[in-house]
C-alpha cells in the first residue's frame, strides 16, 4: 500500500473554540501476487473542530470526505492524534 495525505488546519474563532481543516489524499494498492501499483485512488474532504479542552488540546472532530466512484463518509472523533 502507498498512501499520501496533506491537510491544512485553521482557526475560525479568536478564542480557538472552532477550527476547520481541508485535506486531500491518494492511495494505491498492489495486486497480489505482483507488486505493481496500477491505479491511484484520490480523495478529498473538509472538517470542523470544536475545542473541548485547551489544556489537553482535545477536540471533537467532524470530517466528511469523498473519493472516486461515489465513495463518501463521515468520521466523528473525540481526541487529538497530533
Amino acid at each position: 500500500m502507498l498512501y499520501f495525505e496533506t491537510e491544512y488546519r485553521f482557526v475560525l474563532t479568536r478564542n480557538g473554540l472552532l477550527g476547520a481543516v481541508v485535506f486531500v489524499n491518494a492511495q494505491s494498492f498492489s495486486e497480489w501476487p505482483s507488486t505493481n501499483f496500477e491505479s491511484i485512488q484520490p480523495a478529498a474532504g473538509a472538517g470542523l473542530r470544536i475545542r473541548l479542552s485547551k489544556k489537553s488540546n482535545t477536540n471533537v472532530d467532524f470530517d466528511y470526505g469523498f473519493g472516486t466512484q461515489g465513495s463518501r463518509g463521515l468520521k466523528i472523533t473525540i481526541a487529538e492524534i497530533f
